[in-house]
């Protein structure tokens, strides 16, 4: 072991750069200290040292407080440790290591002190702690073996001024002292969930916590912003499932009603607890505030006719929604109000909604939805994500960016215009490289119908427009074999045969038959029966290829286009005799 020697002071070292034992002459009071110091569970102390300087080259101090209980003065020629009152460490955050002994009386004041480490008041009789707001880590151990972990319990707590720092878990019901706009942090090793009924003042003091499954908010008559509330409502533990079983709001804001929380005069909802399963609203309610319900185990849904704001993201994410009655006095479907509903699938609009805002249904399961004459304007991804495959559009309703998903294969809608046509095209390929569909959509417009590719190659995007704006708003009768501005083959080649169906376009013809071996291969290699039985009908596919594709049919059990290929193949001029070898 090395031993050095300076000024009173020695040092003792054990094959390091740190100093792991140290010796003070007692007529030492302001000790320089030279080396970083190793000493975190060390029986002794030095008294008679009222100031720590720490010099510029060390690195770490751990001691216990009672090594220099006396210390009231700390100056750092370093940029590791802070001068002050206490031993301060600067490491991103402000660590708070040691506090010494403070008479009993003293204040423990940690302004601008963002964390606290292990055992920083251990051996401090103290128990006057200040300004900790800004405190937001701390050590599991932070206050062991401290004067707060020895003052008895009071309504199931221990207190280090605004920190809880033990809770009684035998106690019925355990409440947080009520100060005036008071937020409680908590030590890292309390834990709530095994409080049997908790009581706060301020819901701000359980953000990032796992709560009680009994849950007391006493507002009181202070002014609570209805987010905080929500809160403590739609808060999940760290599998995802509701802290909060039981929640009760004393406040002269609000009132749970049913599992409902309302503002006191009832006329608006602020949230719905999220094990609730069916919510009728009531009548008298005019407003839904944005994330009310999001998250939450409803099954149906209920609105009433006196309802007229139905708020952003009211219901997003109720993945076991499956019914909705809207009511009559909702003007708006807001963005993400039903969005990520997995099991709502069918939806009436009803004929007051003027408008469906961005994202207001986006992945959610509608398979369909009946707008009526009353809609004026529906947004950009309304409808994005869903499986909706066929929509009926009323007139006089305006598209905004694209707010279809990718599935919708039927539009109708009684008048075209450019905005319309440019609607329905879809987003850059690579959104949808894992989708299987072919991105040909049926349109019916303006009387006329006609099979548009919906992924156009980007070169020819104007052109496509303003030639589809062209045969479905003027007189013009002829087919404009949309096929060619498709941007895959597979999109080309499933349009051109759906307009050659459709018209008889002589080019869709022409081009079909060419690469008709390609294309009933594909086909049938997708076990795309309904499209290859298309395809066969229209007599293009060599009779050469329907030989060579019998055996894949036999392979993959696909009775309808093997019934149909031996149909052509008999009623051509070859035998069945011949077909068989």
């Amino acid at each position: 072991m090395d031993i050095k020697e300076e000024n009173g002071v020695k040092y003792f070292f054990d094959n390091g750069e740190a100093a792991t034992d140290i010796e003070v002459a007692p007529e030492v009071e302001e000790l320089m200290l030279k080396y970083s110091l190793q000493m975190p569970k060390s029986k002794k102390s030095f008294p008679n040292v009222k100031k720590l300087i720490i010099e510029k080259d060390v690195l770490d101090i751990k001691i216990p407080n009672t090594l220099f209980p006396n210390v009231r003065e700390v100056v750092s020629h370093t940029e590791t440790f802070l001068s002050g009152k206490y031993l301060l460490k600067k490491d991103g955050f402000t660590y708070l290591k040691n506090v010494f002994c403070p008479d009993k009386d003293d204040a423990i004041v940690l302004s601008q002190i963002y964390a606290i480490d292990a055992r920083a008041f251990a051996g401090c009789e103290c128990v006057n702690l200040e300004r900790t707001e800004n405190i937001i880590i701390m050590s599991c151990w932070a206050f062991d073996d401290s004067g707060f972990l020895k003052q008895p319990f009071k309504n199931g707590v221990k207190m280090a001024g605004s920190i809880l720092v033990d809770v009684d878990y035998d106690a019925d019901e355990v409440i947080l002292p009520d100060e005036e706009n008071a937020i409680v942090k908590m030590a890292n090793n309390v834990d709530l969930t095994k409080i049997k009924k908790f009581v706060i003042h301020n819901a701000e003091s359980l953000k990032k916590q796992n709560f009680p499954k009994n849950l007391v908010f006493n507002a009181g008559n202070k002014n609570v912003y209805y987010k905080l509330i929500q809160e403590l409502t739609h808060h999940k533990d760290v599998f995802g499932y509701a802290d909060v079983e039981n929640l009760e709001i004393q406040s002269s804001e609000y009132t749970i009603i049913d599992g409902i929380i309302y503002t006191s005069d009832l006329k608006t909802v602020i949230a719905g607890c999220p094990n609730l399963d069916k919510v009728v609203i009531p009548e008298g309610v005019t407003i839904i505030e944005e994330e009310a319900f999001e998250d939450c185990m409803l099954t149906s849904l209920k609105l009433p006719d006196s309802l007229t704001a139905l708020r952003q993201a009211a219901f997003m994410d109720c993945e076991q929604l499956r019914t909705v009655e809207l009511g009559s006095g909702v003007n708006k479907i807001c963005h993400d109000a039903f969005a990520g509903c997995k099991s709502l699938e069918s939806i009436i609009i009803p004929p007051q909604v003027e408008g469906i805002e961005d994202y207001a249904f986006s992945c959610s399961g509608l398979k369909s939805v009946e707008l009526n004459s009353g809609l004026r304007y529906i947004e950009n991804n309304a409808f994005f994500g869903t499986p909706m495959t066929d929509i009926v559009l009323p007139e006089g309703v305006q598209l905004s960016g694209r707010p279809f998903g990718a599935d919708l294969t039927h539009i109708t809608a009684v008048s075209a215009d450019e905005n319309l046509i440019s609607a329905v095209m879809e987003r850059p390929v690579a959104l949808y490289q894992k989708c299987n569909r072919a991105f040909v959509l049926k349109a019916d417009f303006a009387g006329k119908t006609a099979y548009l590719p919906k992924l156009i190659k980007s070169s020819q995007t104007e052109d496509f427009i303003v030639k589809a704006t062209q045969f479905f708003c003027s007189a013009q009768t002829e087919h404009c074999d949309f096929w060619q501005f498709a941007y895959s083959t597979k999109c080309q080649e499933n349009t051109a045969l759906l307009e050659y169906l459709n018209s008889d376009s002589e080019d869709a013809k022409k081009y079909l038959k060419k690469n008709s071996c390609r294309i009933i291969a594909r086909l049938i290699g997708e076990e795309d029966e309904e499209l290859a039985v298309k395809f066969l009908k229209t007599g293009l596919v060599s009779k050469i290829t329907l030989k060579k594709l019998l055996t894949t049919t036999e392979e993959k059990s696909m009775v309808s286009i093997k019934s149909y290929i031996l149909e052509q193949l008999n009623n051509s001029d070859t035998s069945k005799e011949n077909f068989y070898i």
